[in-house]
């Protein structure tokens, strides 16, 4: 994985120093999420060192409905390499598989001057989730009941991620800049994908 995504970089940083790149297109439609360091290798290789703010966020801090603490910027890591910095189109495939891990990447992208999200809207869950008891160990989150044998089973977030205009996305989703229906048909008769094609089409017209 590691000497892939090193290719991915690699090739880039070459293109963008030669004035061949034209754009950078991150497919994450259908990608159910993954872990919040990924943000560096993905979207963070591409932006300045120090880190980069994406959201807000608060956490649970009591038994009450509303016992949150306060807001607080929240911010993930970016490549700490020497690395150029990609000023040209970076380009998010969404849709509504796409979720968490694949959304905060995407929330990020949305927040860059050079960055959107082509595709659907994604699927709407941003907040910290797992359904393993053994991974939570702290603001008040968890699992209740349990699966397949009690009547109610569910798990609570650790956290509640906001947008920077105080929006909260859970259950909402991302909408794309610009909204592209991926074919089915022409797909599985030509092997043609609308909504790749719609995003090199920005990365040549910036349209």
């Amino acid at each position: 994985m590691r000497q892939a995504w090193k290719a991915w970089f690699d090739k880039v940083q070459e293109l963008h120093a030669s004035g061949q790149l034209k754009g950078v297109i991150i497919d994450v439609r259908n990608n159910g999420g993954g872990m919040l360091n990924d943000f560096q290798y993905v979207l963070g290789s591409m932006l300045p060192s120090g880190g980069f703010e994406v959201a807000f966020s608060r956490f649970k801090r009591g038994l009450g409905r509303y016992d949150y603490s306060p807001l607080s910027p929240f911010k993930v890591k970016t490549l700490e390499t020497d690395h150029e910095i990609i000023t040209e189109p970076i380009i998010m495939l969404g849709n509504c598989g796409s979720v968490s891990m694949a959304e905060m990447t995407t929330l990020g992208c949305q927040q860059l001057p050079n960055g959107l999200l082509i595709g659907k809207r994604t699927h709407g869950g941003l907040c910290s989730l797992t359904t393993d008891p053994s991974v939570y160990y702290q603001n008040y989150s968890g699992i209740i009941g349990e699966r397949g044998k009690t009547p109610v089973w569910l798990y609570i977030p650790q956290m509640v991620t906001m947008t920077k205009d105080k929006q909260i996305l859970e259950g909402v989703g991302l909408t794309p800049d610009i909204e592209v229906d991926f074919d089915v048909t022409l797909y599985k008769s030509t092997g043609r994908d609308t909504q790749l094609e719609r995003a090199l089409q920005y990365c040549t017209t910036g349209q």
